[in-house]
């Protein structure tokens, strides 16, 4: 049976008093003062047995809210430094809050730090303390599952972004679409010829949830549909033997998930004495600044995270307007247009 978050009446029926008492204690009004120190303790004790939050939003005119969206962070640090896939969500977020009239409130208890061994919870000492704000925007790799669900149980307004995955059931959720990035660097090299093209990793999969695994599948399918074998390999396992060999058995061109693959790649070509595009041509899942040489730049399908991360507010915002949580709500965006120019006609890449 769904939970909700217990009300002023059920604080009022716990400490056997009116609901006026209740509210002029709790709202701290002038009146409190009225109300005898023993029923006022009763009345605190009985919240805090309850977890009863205060709406800031109802301390305002009937309808009214605080205009403030939060932001939940789940991560060891903000990501503050240019260049940082992370910190296009935070700019897309502020922006998009400004626009729509609202204020920024940042949850930083949620952030590691260096003096703390665990993270602060959101509800600390049972209380939801995300009720400072009418809504949030969560988004982080380190998720607590049983947090979201019990503020999704709660009845509580939030749209998790940036994820691969449905995080809870039920949770709203805009994501980028990592599979349409690989559909459209593979479309690219089948166009200009390549038929033996590799799928090389960030590491080997430890979850099915991990946007590594989203990419892996769709490049999976576009060999299928192919009738190619697939060719696959993780960053620990690449090395000269293994290019080399796949070079010579016919593979022209590599999807490479990002920068720690490129870094890996790059090492091994230069140590082959091949260069890329001419020798390999590679398509990157992420925007990259450069490219393999001077004047050239990384063929990639960048991440949309900006427009993620408004559409994410758009969509929370929207949620305060309904009076019931729909039952599930996933939006993909889609990745890129493609860019660059590093995926150009295969050649024979000529080996020492």
């Amino acid at each position: 049976m769904k939970r909700t978050a217990p009300t002023r009446a059920d604080v009022a029926k716990l400490a056997q008093v009116s609901g006026w008492t209740v509210s002029v204690v709790l709202n701290d009004r002038p009146a409190a003062q009225q109300v005898p120190e023993a029923t006022r303790q009763r009345v605190l004790d009985a919240a805090a047995e309850l977890g009863y939050v205060p709406n800031m939003a109802a301390r305002r005119l009937r309808g009214g809210r605080n205009k403030l969206i939060g932001l939940l962070v789940y991560q060891d640090r903000l990501p503050l430094n240019d260049g940082e896939p992370m910190l296009a969500y935070l700019r897309g977020i502020q922006d998009s809050v400004m626009d729509r009239g609202y204020d920024l409130v940042l949850f930083t208890s949620m952030l590691g730090n260096p003096t703390r061994t665990e993270r602060t919870p959101i509800y600390r000492d049972g209380h939801n303390r995300l009720h400072l704000a009418d809504a949030t925007v969560v988004f982080g790799v380190e998720t607590d599952l049983r947090e979201l669900q019990q503020l999704r149980e709660e009845g509580y307004r939030f749209v998790y972004i940036g994820s691969a995955f449905n995080p809870v059931p039920g949770v709203p959720i805009v994501r980028p679409d990592y599979a349409s990035g690989v559909d459209a660097v593979i479309a690219a090299m089948l166009e200009l010829g390549h038929r033996r093209i590799g799928f090389i990793g960030s590491h080997d999969l430890d979850h099915p949830h991990d946007p590594q695994a989203s990419r892996r599948a769709a490049y999976l399918q576009a060999m299928s549909e192919l009738g190619a074998d697939p060719i696959e390999v993780a960053v620990p396992q690449i090395n000269d033997e293994w290019l080399a060999g796949q070079i010579e058995d016919g593979m022209t061109a590599v999807v490479a998930t990002d920068v720690r693959v490129i870094h890996a790649l790059m090492s091994v070509v230069g140590s082959l004495g091949l260069t890329v595009p001419a020798d390999l041509s590679v398509g990157v899942l992420e925007q990259l600044p450069g490219g393999p040489a001077p004047g050239l730049v990384w063929s990639c399908t960048p991440i949309p995270r900006e427009e993620i991360a408004d559409r994410g507010v758009a969509r929370v915002i929207e949620l305060l307007e309904r009076a019931e949580l729909p039952e599930s709500s996933v939006e993909s965006v889609i990745c890129g247009p493609l860019v660059g120019d590093t995926i150009v006609a295969p050649r024979t890449p000529r080996l020492p």
